[in-house]
């Protein structure tokens, strides 16, 4: 198993990892890292494991709100593509079917972004 050395704050720790997830450990450790700073920043000398702790919840409360972005955003994207399917089957008619098709495309293209952010935070 592959271990990764990463620093967090003013401390190198070495992690382990499984095979090909080195760069995605390194990320993480930076973001962390990042949150950190900016909390030492802010709020001076914290002990190291409440520093660690706050930091953690910082980026997972992040984390929540992309996932209910990436959530709200996938269900406006089922409920277009509802509506582009009916369009696009005649059921329902009207000049609109290419505005909500290029509208469909473009929600999930952003679904797919927001999917790649919750994934990365």
């Amino acid at each position: 198993m592959p271990e990764v050395k990463v620093r967090v704050g003013t401390r190198d720790y070495t992690v382990a990892c499984l095979e090909g997830e080195q760069d995605q450990v390194q990320q993480a450790a930076a973001l962390l890292d990042a949150e950190a700073a900016a909390l030492a920043k802010s709020t001076g000398h914290v002990p190291e494991a409440r520093m660690l702790l706050m930091s953690a919840l910082m980026l997972a409360d992040r984390t929540s709100e992309i996932a209910l972005r990436v959530q709200v955003a996938e269900a406006e994207n089922a409920r277009l593509k509802s509506r582009v399917d009916a369009l696009e089957s005649g059921s329902e008619t009207g000049a609109a079917a290419g505005d909500m098709r290029a509208a469909f495309d473009l929600l999930e293209a952003t679904a797919q972004k927001l999917e790649a952010l919750a994934t990365r935070a």
